[in-house]
């Protein structure tokens, strides 16, 4: 929404190509029928890429896929970084239409533009990258020529991104499975909440859990946190001098106590030993009396 109006937003994610139509209705049927006017001027994509909006899971949005063979991919809630290129396109277009706005111009041709300019020097601008053709504006420009030079250094500029992204970021949690108790990101208030997992999404790490009140979240993995298990009792090894083995035994079976007699003390203390006799000696700060 800007300034009180609602935007549909459509983004090319191999041209960065931006199309962008006023509504005036944001129900699902609504977003269906835009949508299947852009598809019939640039066709139909493989695949669609949206958040968890009502607009997109709605019914007429579900058939409108079903009938022209569309695969539909959600982002996980709260985690906008799942459709970056969505997000950003949007605070591109924002700015623009402000921009326009505010200086009384054409937001018509200022989009033109924006399509028409390459992303930089080396590769071309979105419309060339589209329709295989530069556009005709109303604004003096250089293109590059057309040939396949611009898809691998798309492809090697991509890989680049994501190599100094990786070196940077943080190294991916461990999954997660059905069952396991863990507790999840309230976004409101950044509290954190026990819950259990109850699905393992397709979405590439993403999961249903199961809050105490019975809901039902879906969350990216890093709004997951494990609850580790609690800790087993300490065990102590012991040492057969004449078999030569060991055997594990429980903290307080391990030794056992005796009566000893202290010649330099009228009172009776105790001394430990193994199970083999042998005698385990204590400092005197060790030793207790009865």
């Amino acid at each position: 929404m800007l300034n009180r109006q609602e935007y549909l937003l459509v983004t090319d994610y191999y041209s960065k190509y931006p199309i962008i139509a006023k509504l005036s209705d944001t129900s699902s049927a609504a977003i269906a029928r835009q949508m299947t006017g852009i598809f019939s001027l640039f066709g139909p994509p493989e695949e669609i890429v949206s958040d968890n909006g009502p607009q997109f899971v709605g019914k007429p949005f579900q058939d409108m896929c079903k009938k022209w063979n569309i695969k539909h991919i959600t982002s996980s809630p709260h985690y906008p970084r799942s459709n970056g290129l969505a997000e950003r396109m949007v605070r591109t277009i924002k700015n623009l239409l402000t921009k326009c706005s505010q200086t009384s111009q054409d937001s018509q041709l200022a989009m033109m533009h924006l399509r028409a300019t390459p992303v930089d020097n080396n590769l071309r601008s979105p419309a060339e990258m589209l329709f295989g053709r530069p556009i005709r504006t109303t604004l003096p420009s250089h293109y590059l020529s057309r040939d396949s030079a611009a898809t691998e250094f798309l492809l090697n500029r991509q890989d680049k991104m994501k190599e100094v992204h990786d070196r940077h970021a943080s190294s991916d949690l461990p999954p997660l499975h059905v069952g396991q108790p863990v507790r999840v990101l309230h976004p409101r208030d950044n509290t954190w909440i026990p819950a259990k997992v109850s699905k393992v999404c397709e979405e590439p790490r993403s999961y249903e859990v199961s809050t105490p009140n019975g809901g039902i979240l879906r969350r990216n993995r890093s709004h997951l946190r494990e609850i580790p298990s609690t800790n087993p009792t300490p065990k102590r090894v012991r040492f057969d001098e004449e078999n030569h083995s060991t055997e594990t035994q429980p903290e307080e079976d391990n030794v056992q106590r005796t009566p000893m007699s202290n010649s330099n003390q009228s009172q009776q203390t105790y001394s430990q030993t193994t199970r083999s006799g042998r005698t385990i000696r204590k400092p005197e700060r060790f030793m207790f009396e009865d």
